[in-house]
């Protein structure tokens, strides 16, 4: 069992090509130390890899450095379309960036082609990066498609539009929206793998209450009870993010990241713990958009 936990990890790149997550202190890692990162997700089985085109160096990091022999389920996203409205160009721009996501990575196609912001699909136009995804699967340069989406209502929106083989979502203990309102169980009923990402809310989750920024006053609190609670359950707050994503039967993989080896590793032991999995986590849901939602985050 444990074993197949670990196999649900995937290992987030974006901290390998650029500065990433509020309880980031140390920046981009040494190219030593990412392919340390690297050889310790491939020594511990871990099947899933997440990248993007737009996290700086992280493709070509992941490319140069890959342990060999190491064939994880590569996913990678495209760049986001800031344009109010999408035309044929940006369909050939999304073509065009695969082809270099592909030579930056080594490799001829990808696990999971990924539109960055879901929500560009919902724009006039946005036909034209369905008809793009669709020619990457069908030229065989992804195995499959979807997107990444940060609320029930945006992937609801989505859903009519594109059958996807992959939704990427948030999910942690405070924001359990799509467990609640059953996005989990709609996506999972018509066939659609779920990948999950903010486990740890980008890290604010493993910081300590009395270190959140000011923005963070409302849950500050919340969190400190949460500690505690998990304390007398005798679990670690990192076992618990880990054990909550990972008792949904229907979620394939787990996002992870981390700056160094030893914080991987520390991921990777604490998914294969099991004594709190009969946790009841409801109770610490929360609905504030301005704390579940990274984008509402001051800079």
């Amino acid at each position: 069992m444990a074993k197949d936990r670990v196999a649900r990890i995937g290992l987030g790149t974006v901290q390998l090509g650029m500065d990433y997550g509020i309880a980031n202190v140390t920046g981009c890692p040494s190219e030593s130390m990412a392919r340390e990162i690297l050889n310790t997700a491939a020594d511990a089985g871990v099947a899933y890899l997440d990248t993007a085109f737009g996290y700086g160096r992280s493709e070509a990091i992941v490319g140069d450095l890959r342990p060999h022999g190491w064939q994880p389920r590569i996913v990678t996203k495209t760049p986001a379309f800031p344009d109010a409205e999408l035309t044929p160009a940006h369909g050939e721009q999304l073509s065009e960036c695969l082809d270099r996501s592909l030579q930056r990575l080594g490799t001829p196609s990808v696990y999971g082609l990924l539109i960055h912001h879901g929500a560009d699909l919902l724009k006039p136009g946005g036909q034209y990066l369905i008809d793009a995804l669709q020619n990457a699967k069908k030229s065989g340069r992804a195995e499959k498609i979807g997107y990444s989406a940060y609320t029930p209502d945006e992937i609801a929106a989505i859903n009519g539009l594109l059958p996807a083989d992959i939704v990427q979502l948030p999910l942690n203990i405070l924001d359990q929206r799509a467990l609640q309102c059953g996005t989990l169980d709609t996506l999972d009923a018509q066939g659609t793998e779920i990948h999950v990402r903010s486990a740890f809310l980008q890290g604010l989750l493993l910081m300590e209450p009395q270190c959140l920024p000011r923005h963070f006053d409302s849950i500050r609190s919340h969190v400190r009870e949460l500690q505690i609670w998990l304390q007398d359950k005798g679990a670690s707050m990192l076992e618990a993010c880990l054990t909550f994503v990972l008792n949904q039967a229907n979620v394939s993989a787990v996002i992870v990241g981390g700056e160094t080896p030893e914080q991987l590793s520390e991921v990777i032991a604490a998914a294969r713990q099991e004594h709190c999995r009969h946790l009841d986590f409801s109770i610490w849901a929360i609905d504030d958009e301005k704390v579940l939602n990274p984008s509402n985050w001051p800079a």
